[in-house]
């Protein structure tokens, strides 16, 4: 297939796992209960089959982006116990398998806080939308919309898997498909917006508002959240909204919002130090393993190795977790200037660029007024956009 052709299966990709995925306790599992209050802990039963006897599951922190647990399958069998700092709040979880070296991927969305005694019961080939998911009342509300889109989200990820499966001589075929996607994508998107204005006041409500804002006008959604109870209003998925409310998203022809953030040598600086009167400015916001983000690195480096005189560049992490973050420098090794703020997508710099998916590229002429805005990444999409407003030829 062409270039173009792959630049879109990428960014297809990219949407479909933002759309399935649009779904503290550090040791492991067995080491917890003797330092645990039982009577605030969650606990989760799993009983699933179809995998051998020392299958290791894991629990990952959806907005922390790291795994907070593990334990292993035997007989058919697996639990986790533990606590999560805040007791009133749910924490969005998935709890997933990894078999030969990520060909496969087994996983399940969670949506659980302490007290919560969740069960969970199935086969192997139930994930990761089939299994049946009992104990939690948040979990319960967010069950409602994964039965809802569950056909549609099995569709789906068949057409995906035949879409990637295909050689570069059946563009009929892929164009064919990727209508066929297009058309369930809409499907989807419209349950969701019924979904979260029947269950907006609920966390998984307005969790789905946070991820699908650009299905709403501002007015919309300032009328929904409205609606919701001060304790969700309050709590850290409310309080993106609230943000998004009270704040303009920068566009195209709009100038740079500053922010500060920590650079790759431990400083804090603001964005602004960076802009300069006689430099265009390449501004990539990425998370350390986005496929697409780490594709773009090498065009990144022959874009700052040849027009470093023209062109400064800035990358922003928005994973949570430091170590993942100091993980991507390590693997990398760019000589740009690369910022975090530990603050994931609740960042206010997140929400104020607009960002709905990595990576997402900004660039800005001398004056920091945003004149290119680019979500997802095709091989040689940034030269392209440079060449086009004329900064390189």
């Amino acid at each position: 297939m062409t270039k173009q052709n792959n630049s879109y299966k990428e960014i297809i990709m990219k949407n479909f796992i933002l759309a399935v995925f649009i779904i503290l306790i550090t040791s492991c599992n067995n080491d917890k209960t003797k330092t645990i209050n039982k009577t605030s802990e969650y606990n989760i039963k799993g009983t699933i089959t179809g995998f051998a006897d020392s299958t290791k599951v894991y629990l990952k922190d959806i907005n922390l982006e790291q795994d907070i647990d593990s334990t292993f399958i035997l007989k058919d069998t697996f639990r986790f116990t533990g606590k999560f700092e805040n007791n009133s709040v749910p924490e969005q979880l998935w709890l997933y398998i990894n078999l030969n070296k990520g060909k496969d991927f087994f996983y399940t969305y969670l949506l659980i806080r302490n007290n919560d005694r969740v069960v969970i019961t199935g086969d192997k080939k139930d994930f990761p939308f089939c299994l049946n998911i009992k104990g939690s009342k948040t979990q319960e509300i967010a069950n409602i919309l994964n039965a809802q889109t569950r056909d549609l989200n099995i569709e789906y990820d068949k057409l995906m898997k035949q879409y990637f499966s295909l050689n570069e001589n059946d563009k009929k075929t892929g164009e064919k498909i990727a209508k066929n996607l297009k058309e369930l994508r809409k499907q989807i998107t419209e349950i969701k917006k019924k979904y979260i204005k029947k269950y907006i006041n609920s966390y998984n409500g307005i969790i789905e508002l946070n991820y699908n804002k650009k299905l709403f006008s501002k007015d919309t959604i300032r009328e929904l959240f409205s609606q919701v109870d001060s304790t969700i209003q309050n709590s850290k998925y409310g309080k993106k909204i609230e943000f998004y409310i009270n704040n303009e998203i920068l566009k195209k022809g709009d100038k740079y919002s500053d922010f500060s953030a920590i650079n790759q040598k431990g400083d804090t600086v603001k964005f602004s130090k960076y802009l300069t009167d006689n430099k265009y400015l390449l501004l990539d916001f990425n998370s350390t393993y986005c496929g697409p983000c780490m594709q773009s690195i090498d065009e990144l480096k022959e874009i700052y190795n040849k027009y470093s005189n023209k062109i400064t560049i800035v990358s922003f992490n928005v994973d949570n977790n430091k170590k993942i973050w100091e993980k991507e420098l390590q693997r990398d090794q760019t000589k740009w200037m690369n910022l975090w703020d530990g603050k994931g997508n609740a960042s206010s710099t997140y929400i104020k660029y607009g960002i709905s998916a990595v990576p997402t590229f900004f660039i800005l002429n001398p004056k920091g007024e945003i004149i290119e805005k680019q979500i997802g990444y095709g091989k040689g999409i940034l030269t392209e956009l440079l060449k086009k407003n004329e900064i390189i030829e």
